[in-house]
């Protein structure tokens, strides 16, 4: 179920190959093949946590990479630290998988 809705979130930027989550050591491994790109790409999440605020669920990165060098600086400058909102339709769901 999350890897079908993975899927679908991601199918605008290219297709799923791969989701490994963790959750109990908060590692998450996600490989993509890219529109216009002949290899994929792997996005690590290293560590990361759950949180809610006000009703609304949120997740944390605080540490990941990717095995291509703009989109691991676009990570570090946009997600690594940052409060993501969860999709209030999928956040139950990720919650018990991820949490």
């Amino acid at each position: 179920m999350v890897e079908r809705a993975v899927a679908h979130r991601l199918k605008p930027y290219g297709r799923m190959l791969n989701l490994q989550i963790d959750s109990r050591n908060a590692k998450i491994r996600l490989e993509i093949l890219l529109k216009g790109e002949s290899q994929p790409v792997t996005l690590n999440i290293d560590e990361y946590h759950l949180t809610n605020s006000a009703g609304a669920d949120f997740i944390v990165i605080k540490k990941a990479s990717a095995t291509r060098e703009w989109m691991d600086a676009l990570i570090k400058d946009f997600a690594i630290g940052k409060t993501i909102p969860l999709p209030a339709q999928y956040a139950n769901m990720i919650k018990s998988v991820l949490g």
